[in-house]
């Protein structure tokens, strides 16, 4: 049926609408029109004036794109190639040819990669293809490190960079990562781009970062040392640092590290006993990696302790017993963070065996 509606489409026989566009002509018939396309369909089964007309100008679609389309209709098939994916998905988007449209975003899926993925996401946001937009942006996330070092990341616009670096599934190892990146969006653009830069530099999480690099690297970025916001996001950084006893205080986003940071369930195995050998190594174990890891070991042996997590992830080990039989008083936090171990305030009374 398909095959005979087409020659009769290539004979303009019994077309009843002819579409124009770019100076090009298109005879048609509506019923096949209508039968592919919600957007011709509801066009002309109701009150406007095109479905009267025997002549349609389309805007927004270029000729070579409809053409394809209409070979659609009356063929059910359609060549997507690196060349026509956008300009189909956009003529489809608006011609409302469904079929199309999630063929070119499975295309575009499958054909993503680092260099593309940040214009497939701005792309498929424009034209409302969320299911593609999830997509390209969980690959974006995934794969940032290698994302940021294509043309793509520096011209984003402030809104939709903010929109990536501030959130928690950024993949990267080192907050350094997250920064390096800005630097280089700020660099492509330094006049412009200087002026609201403490809105983009809170979305890093300094406080995460090594103090050292904080003071050679960050402090030293002209856009950082001429903004007041800049400096008191630097020095929110420092004292976090530097004030290790009170970063219960200064909890905030900056201070939550992000998802990817390695950060999982583990079971910790904190000193003890082997062969009656008192221990002061730290280890553990991953159930999703299946793997053991070490983590800073104790200032001392110690066996016969008690051990608690809190919700912030710092682990404490209160009193135990030393090689030498003798009970402890001592009380020491672990942060996760800086792999440190730092002493806390002594319990007033020896204990062992918690």
């Amino acid at each position: 049926v398909l095959a005979g509606l087409d020659e009769l489409r290539k004979s303009n026989t019994f077309c009843d609408v002819l579409l124009c566009v770019e100076g090009d002509d298109f005879p048609c018939h509506k019923v096949v029109l209508a039968s592919f396309s919600s957007y011709f369909k509801a066009m002309f089964t109701s009150e406007m004036a095109e479905s009267q007309q025997r002549e349609i100008v389309l805007n927004g679609v270029e000729a070579s794109t409809l053409k394809l389309l209409l070979d659609y209709a009356y063929s059910s098939r359609i060549p997507i190639n690196k060349n026509n994916v956008q300009a189909l998905l956009s003529a489809a988007n608006l011609l409302e040819v469904l079929p199309v449209r999630d063929a070119c975003c499975r295309f575009l899926e499958r054909h993503m990669d680092e260099t593309n993925c940040l214009g497939i996401h701005c792309f498929a946001e424009a034209h409302a293809c969320e299911n593609l937009q999830k997509k390209a942006k969980e690959f974006t996330l995934r794969y940032f490190p290698d994302v940021m070092k294509h043309e793509e990341m520096l011209s984003l616009s402030q809104s939709k960079f903010i929109e990536l670096i501030s959130s928690d599934t950024l993949n990267v190892e080192r907050e350094e990562t997250v920064f390096e990146a800005v630097l280089l969006w700020l660099n492509q653009d330094v006049a412009a781009r200087s002026e609201d830069f403490h809105l983009v530099l809170e979305q890093v999480r300094l406080p995460l970062m090594s103090p050292y690099y904080l003071h050679d690297c960050v402090a030293s970025v002209p856009a950082v040392e001429t903004s007041t916001q800049c400096q008191k996001l630097l020095e929110e950084a420092k004292l976090y640092n530097l004030l290790p006893d009170r970063r219960h205080q200064k909890s905030s986003v900056r201070t939550r590290p992000r998802r990817s940071f390695g950060i999982s369930e583990v079971v910790v195995a904190v000193g003890g006993e082997d062969d009656k050998v008192v221990l002061r190594s730290v280890e553990c174990f991953d159930p999703v990696n299946d793997k053991w890891l070490t983590l800073a070991c104790l200032p001392f042996a110690i066996s016969k302790h008690g051990v608690v997590v809190t919700g912030q992830n710092i682990l404490y080990v209160a009193g135990g017993e030393y090689p030498d039989g003798t009970a402890s008083r001592s009380l020491w936090k672990y942060d996760p963070i800086f792999d440190q171990w730092q002493e806390m305030a002594s319990m007033m009374v020896e204990r062992s065996e918690l």
